[in-house]
């Protein structure tokens, strides 16, 4: 009657534990690619889909805007996000599962923009930037020295954040050159100004409170898809490609 008992228990708390994981992501092609508010394809929606069914986990990922998906990865136990850049300011604030891409940051304004000639970080500040709430990209400004209402926009995703730019309200953004590659957006419109400011990678990511043993059959099964040969490619996607 007690093995019962206790192997119910146990059974119970699996299935609690189980069904208590979210799944957090947003529409950032060609990262992750949504329609109808779910999630199609893109390359880390793809390796997410198979580290998922190789650490059995069922939850599928749940598409939102970036702002909403950041602040219920860092107040929601069990709750993993992607993609999410690694960075000095957040690297306390969540376990980090695995990378999935490298990025490189640089600043981006539209071709008809002819009086632009960016070179330094210190030429950027007399401009007016937008970026998307909560993102790297905001904190990445603010750190360079950007003001919030005087020569910086936030807004709630990328989408809206290239439109601006492409309408004039702001003259530059800061970004990697896969994301040109969003929805209904060209990416002829727009250039890089100056060089590479920062590099980082992107990760897949959990609440600092997440169970250990979530984390530890992601990393795993992360670390599993990344050797099998017939995922590389989706690995490969780099800023520069």
């Amino acid at each position: 009657m007690i093995k019962t008992l206790l192997l119910l228990t146990i059974f119970t708390s699996m299935c609690i534990r189980a069904n208590d994981i979210r799944i957090v992501t947003e529409h950032l092609p060609p990262y992750q690619i949504a329609e109808n508010g779910r999630m199609v394809g893109g390359s880390s929606y793809l390796i997410m889909e198979e580290v998922l069914k190789r650490a059995n986990i069922k939850d599928v990922s749940e598409v939102m805007p970036w702002a909403r998906a950041y602040e219920m990865g860092l107040s929601r136990d069990n709750t993993i996000v992607y993609s999410i850049t690694r960075s000095p300011e957040r690297e306390l604030l969540f376990n980090w599962i695995g990378q999935l891409h490298h990025m490189e940051y640089s600043f981006f304004s539209t071709k008809t923009n002819k009086k632009l000639n960016i070179k330094t970080i210190e030429n950027a500040l007399n401009y007016r930037a937008v970026a998307v709430r909560n993102s790297f990209e905001a904190s990445s400004l603010k750190r360079l020295g950007f003001i919030e209402g005087k020569n910086l926009i936030l807004v709630v995703d990328y989408v809206t954040a290239w439109k601006i730019l492409k309408i004039g309200r702001a003259d530059i953004t800061y970004a990697n050159a896969p994301i040109l590659e969003l929805s209904n957006m060209n990416g002829s419109l727009f250039k890089r100004q100056g060089i590479v400011i920062e590099k980082f990678q992107l990760y897949v990511a959990a609440n600092i409170n997440t169970d250990k043993e979530t984390i530890d059959n992601l990393s795993d099964a992360l670390h599993s898809v990344k050797a099998d040969p017939s995922f590389k490619k989706l690995f490969s996607l780099n800023t520069n490609e």
